[in-house]
């Protein structure tokens, strides 16, 4: 110390070596920790949205919600936009005029009538109350409970994969019969051209043409006409 003070007194201060010790904000630490904080909260509720939703899907199933006709579409956009997982039964068609000129429309299969996927409890005290939605399909084959009333209809899920692969896929019309007026045949699949990979029982129409036939709960049949060339027998 005796030789700090001697070279100030000598007129030298350059000579004395100066440190520098720099403390950390501590209300910048703090933000940083808040920021942290709050990153890892946000991510664990992000989680925890994602099982969730994961934990409804396991349990939803597809319903048939009954609509004012011609307004499927917009009843359908509605649900989407309220965080449900809607679809309507619809297939395009190409029309061919006299000048031919080709116009692609829309066509609803099945009017009046909604697919829409939630969970028991989400359509019993959420969707049903909603204004567009009048009622949902029921099961008339099912047994009825002590009010003398049929349960809802729920259409299993291979089943409307299946319904709406053929829908999106079939270049010929599809159509719905609540059941067959003839014997069904073999269970065949469609083994080559836009409906591979379909399964389904086939029959023989009236006019020698093949058409092949999926259950769909409740409504009965979808049925498109196919290829004798292009199915396949299952075998048992």
């Amino acid at each position: 110390m005796h030789q700090i003070f001697k070279r100030i007194r000598h007129g030298n201060p350059k000579s004395i070596p100066v440190f520098t010790v720099q403390y950390p904000d501590r209300s910048l630490c703090g933000q940083r920790r808040r920021r942290t904080q709050t990153l890892i909260m946000e991510e664990k509720k992000a989680i925890d949205i994602i099982e969730e939703r994961d934990i409804q899907h396991l349990d939803s199933h597809w319903y048939i919600a009954v609509v004012q006709n011609r307004d499927e579409q917009n009843c359908a956009e509605r649900l989407q936009r309220q965080g449900y997982e809607s679809y309507v039964a619809v297939q395009k068609r190409t029309t061919v005029w006299k000048d031919g000129r080709r116009k692609e429309r829309t066509t609803v299969v099945i009017p009046a009538k909604v697919f829409v996927r939630a969970t028991e409890q989400q359509r019993s005290q959420e969707i049903v109350k909603l204004p567009y939605i009048k009622r949902f399909f029921t099961n008339i084959s099912g047994r009825t409970n002590e009010f003398n009333r049929h349960p809802v209809a729920i259409i299993p899920d291979a089943q409307f994969q299946s319904f709406r692969l053929m829908l999106e896929r079939s270049e010929t019309p599809v159509t719905i019969e609540e059941r067959p007026s003839f014997k069904l045949g073999d269970q065949v699949t469609i083994i080559q051209g836009s409906l591979k990979g379909l399964s389904g029982t086939v029959v023989k129409s009236p006019n020698g043409k093949m058409r092949l036939y999926i259950q769909v709960e409740s409504l009965g049949y979808a049925s498109v006409e196919v290829e004798a060339a292009n199915i396949e027998k299952v075998s048992n």
